[in-house]
């Protein structure tokens, strides 16, 4: 086994380990019905198990692609493995078990990134007039950011923060999405108007507000 079997099978252990367990001896496999609703703790972790071993990989390279880092590609997909352990219950039809375990990594991503507070964005600032004598920078208030943020549509979203969050460039973000260059260029120019324009709404009812 080479190293990145091994680191496969240990990031894979390591999340599993963390999903709790049932005694429940006559459960040894899970209905897919799509009229289950609920499942018990023995059934989902059987489920989840499968799922994981199935996708690892694909799930693996797509969060590695979000974060452009090994080691927080990692701490997000095990994160992501156990929320997916709590909502399992939430698929309903099992064929679209693997498109829901990709959104999931996608929340979890985005959900990580919002705890950093080191966002450099000295080219995005609001040129504006009424705002005289103020560098008004993206990264000065990180709250109003966030809800700005969380107004932009997942795509541009995804790449404002990769590019002014994880640091990439755009041919970096473009290796990393597999979306050509003109496609990250064109997602950031778009993404970045409409975060001005959500900040500059913000700033308003905050200036109203004093």
């Amino acid at each position: 086994m080479d190293k990145r079997e091994s680191s496969k099978e240990m990031l894979i252990s390591d999340a599993l380990l963390e999903v709790p367990r049932e005694i429940d001896p006559l459960v040894d496999s899970v209905s897919l019905d799509a009229e289950r609703k609920e499942l018990s703790v023995a059934q989902r972790r059987v489920w989840i198990e499968q799922l994981v071993v199935d996708h690892h990989q694909s799930l693996y390279r797509f969060c590695y692609r979000l974060t452009g880092n090994v080691n927080m590609a990692e701490d997000v997909l095990q994160q992501a493995y156990l929320i997916a352990f709590q909502r399992i219950g939430q698929v309903k039809d099992p064929a679209k078990a693997r498109s829901w375990l990709f959104t999931v990594v996608r929340t979890t991503f985005l959900k990580e990134v919002r705890k950093r507070r080191e966002w450099v964005f000295t080219d995005v600032e609001v040129e504006d007039s009424r705002v005289p004598d103020r560098s008004y920078r993206l990264e000065v208030d990180s709250q109003r950011l966030q809800v700005a943020l969380d107004a932009l549509p997942e795509t541009f979203r995804i790449a404002v923060v990769m590019h002014y969050q994880q640091q990439m460039s755009y041919r970096e973000i473009a290796k990393q999405l597999e979306i050509p260059l003109g496609t990250v260029m064109s997602r950031l120019s778009r993404g970045k108007r409409m975060l001005k324009s959500k900040l500059l709404v913000l700033q308003k009812q905050f200036d109203s507000e004093e």
